[in-house]
């Protein structure tokens, strides 16, 4: 996953990060470690264009008090 960063193309293995992992605590630490403003400018653009949508914690779909 990250060879594109190891030839050099940072952008493409930090979009790979995102869109195919969608792990944005791997991403951040990719952008740490490649130190480049760039990216941080292409990472906080993809949060904001595609937010995590956080799933559910419970399935509400039920009647919490029936159940009790």
């Amino acid at each position: 996953m990250f060879l594109p960063g190891r030839m050099g193309n940072c952008r493409r293995a930090l979009q790979m990060i995102m869109e195919e992992l969608e792990d944005v605590d791997k991403a951040i630490e990719f952008a740490k470690e490649q130190d480049d403003a760039e990216l941080w400018e292409d990472l906080i653009s993809y949060s904001i264009d595609k937010p995590r949508r956080k799933q559910p914690a419970v399935d509400l779909s039920f009647k919490p008090l029936l159940v009790i």
